[in-house]
């Protein structure tokens, strides 16, 4: 009897054994034929976890090739080392695109701010620097050239070497992990690394660039100009047989950033607008005229009468208008008027769409002839904005209650990344027959209120 036993146990033992190692053949097998052993990432401000105006570390964090390849290490898959931020970890650094104040911002948070009316509101709050350097900009001497997901980097920047030069003060970020600082480009970094699976999210910051600055002093690369960038990149990547998924380019029109506030946001009442047609009678102006209720903003143009207009119906005014001089100073009506750097034109607006639309179509061409997965960015991005549900909760691309967007209007939160990162692995399954799980990220913050 005693023998009995102690077969059953040892039995009971070996099912165990050869169910938790059938168990393991199972989730190992998720990956199916690629290779996760080198995963890599290239790409703009969307892949580096670029949010709420600056790069900190818990973004970093929960960035989307971080996410996408801790959960693939489960798996079989090797994790992306990614060089955080240390000094400014908490408080971020952020490009300010009103240079001209400082050229360096924290992340922002929701907190009291307090208008030129003494009213007080809740909305996103940041910190100038006043300092133009920063340890965390320091190069680190010996990096894996398989992360190159730098924050503003068009792919023309990613071939150019003098964009990790230390003479490059705006955007430092590449610096910080070129493998020879003046020498490298982040796209040979990359090639030289011989990554064996490759998340892929460019030519936001080429259209981008130019839409969040009003389209002054900036020009939109070519179709054909981004096209050979593209190739370049993806001839070296995939010369060794590495596989991996590129992300095409969602319309401005998805982000409060460049739609929230109206064109036509100068609320006057009769005796308001009656003043300021006299005014600009006087000044021979009589074209600019102004009527009750809603009136559009005084704006520059060298083919209007005396150089200016009103703005009109399609134009946009971009997030970083200077809301309390509007609100207070008569800015944009009379004192000064709307700058370039602040909305962009119907014209500009077209050159945006087209070549959206063509990068586009250069992405979706290129994921076909070099069998990549292809994630439909703007699609998705056109889903969110109709409002979806995700483990319970709503998730809309409305300005700070909406759940998706961070305080910046334009970048995703983590929550936002969280679900691209469930995208672009539905989309990795679909097209090599994977079977990688979605993740539920419980540490990705959202919408963080005080």
């Amino acid at each position: 009897m005693k023998n009995w036993k102690n077969t059953c146990y040892v039995a009971f033992a070996c099912l165990i054994v050869l169910s938790a190692c059938k168990k393991q053949e199972v989730e190992l097998g998720r990956l199916g034929e690629l290779d996760f052993s080198r995963p890599a990432a290239i790409g703009g401000n969307f892949l580096s976890g670029y949010q709420d105006g600056a790069l900190y570390g818990k973004g970093q964090m929960n960035s989307i090739p971080a996410l996408l390849y801790r959960n693939s290490s489960n798996y079989g898959g090797a994790e992306l080392t990614i060089p955080y931020l240390s000094d400014n970890y908490d408080e971020g650094i952020g490009v300010n695109l009103k240079f001209w104040e400082s050229l360096f911002q924290t992340k922002s948070g929701l907190g009291d701010r307090t208008d030129c009316n003494g009213e007080v509101s809740l909305g996103p709050v940041k910190t100038l620097y006043t300092a133009n350097t920063f340890a965390d900009f320091n190069n680190l001497s010996s990096y894996s050239g398989l992360y190159q997901c730098v924050p503003y980097m068009s792919t023309g920047d990613m071939w150019n070497a003098d964009f990790g030069a230390a003479s490059n003060t705006r955007i430092p970020y590449y610096h910080r992990f070129a493998s020879a600082p003046g020498t490298s480009t982040s796209a040979q970094d990359l090639i030289a690394a011989n990554p064996s699976f490759v998340t892929i999210w460019l030519g936001m910051e080429d259209i981008y660039n130019y839409a969040i600055n009003g389209g002054k002093d900036r020009t939109i690369p070519s179709k054909a100009d981004f096209k050979a960038n593209m190739i370049a990149l993806l001839d070296g990547i995939t010369a060794n047989g590495a596989k991996g998924v590129i992300a095409n380019i969602p319309s401005i029109d998805h982000f409060p950033f460049f739609n929230l506030i109206p064109f036509n946001g100068a609320n006057l009442d009769q005796a308001q607008a009656d003043e300021l047609n006299g005014l600009y009678q006087l000044s021979g102006m009589s074209h600019i005229n102004f009527e009750e209720g809603a009136n559009g903003f005084i704006t520059f143009d060298d083919d209007a009468p005396s150089g200016i207009r009103k703005m009109v119906q399609g134009e946009r005014l971009l997030l970083t208008a200077p809301l309390d001089s509007m609100k207070c100073y008569l800015y944009g009506l009379l004192v000064k008027y709307v700058d370039q750097r602040y909305m962009l034109t119907l014209e500009e607006i077209s050159n945006i769409q087209a070549a959206t639309i063509g990068y586009n179509e250069v992405i979706m061409e290129l994921a076909k002839t070099y069998d990549f997965a292809f994630f439909d960015a703007d699609a998705y991005f056109s889903e969110v904005s109709s409002g979806i549900k995700w483990n319970g909760a709503n998730f809309s691309l409305e300005f700070v209650s909406g759940g998706f967007l961070s305080l910046d209007g334009l970048h995703p939160n983590q929550k936002g990344y969280e679900l691209l990162t469930n995208e672009m692995i539905k989309s990795i399954n679909t097209h090599y027959k994977s079977r990688i799980p979605t993740i539920n990220c419980s540490d990705c913050d959202g919408t963080l209120f005080p």
